[in-house]
């Protein structure tokens, strides 16, 4: 509780360079980046003809809260005085790594079949899962308030995504996806 009350909306309106969009932007270009080396693989990321309109909805809100905490985050100074930054620090760390190696495994995958390969292995989700990790690392490490909020809808709304697109993949691939969700969480060892 302490924690939660020494967090500040803001502590300054002025954008500089360490502010907590260091430890964002990057990442998220580099996952576009390395997102668009595979043409048939970014096609297939972004097809969003099957997406009902709560996916619509969902999707809406889960970009939305994402440009907001990347545009928040320029005017967010780090706090490296607490132990919580360490911990974002690591978190980030750990987020980024996954984020682009499950990024390459979706991007390397065949596109007419549910990927299962790489980190999919072990989760159904991983690039969001690795991203939604930098994204609470940099709450950490910013302690900030209005992030935490961003974060939070950012966290609800991408798992709806998921599970609509869960729904979408086992009306696509069928048994053979159905059977891939018994064996494999979608949340890593979470849930």
């Amino acid at each position: 509780m302490k924690i939660l009350l020494g967090m500040k909306i803001f502590d300054t309106l002025s954008i500089e360079l360490f502010n907590t969009w260091i430890f964002v932007i990057p990442i998220w270009l580099l996952g576009i980046f390395v997102g668009r080396l595979s043409k048939k693989g970014f096609k297939k990321a972004t097809d969003m003809s099957w997406y009902t309109l709560k996916d619509k909805i969902s999707s809406f809100a889960s970009l939305f809260s994402m440009i907001s905490f990347m545009i928040v985050s320029l005017f967010i100074p780090s706090n490296s005085h607490s132990v919580l930054f360490f911990i974002g620090i690591l978190l980030i760390i750990i987020g980024s790594l996954g984020h682009i190696i499950s990024k390459i495994n979706y991007m390397n995958a065949q596109t007419d079949k549910a990927i299962v390969n790489g980190l999919y292995r072990y989760s159904r989700n991983p690039m969001y899962f690795f991203f939604l990790l930098v994204l609470i690392g940099s709450t950490l490490l910013a302690q900030s308030l209005i992030l935490m909020i961003i974060c939070f809808i950012s966290i609800i709304s991408t798992h709806l995504i998921i599970l609509g697109e869960e729904q979408y993949c086992k009306e696509k691939y069928g048994d053979s996806y159905i059977e891939y969700m018994k064996k494999v969480p979608r949340y890593f060892m979470l849930f």
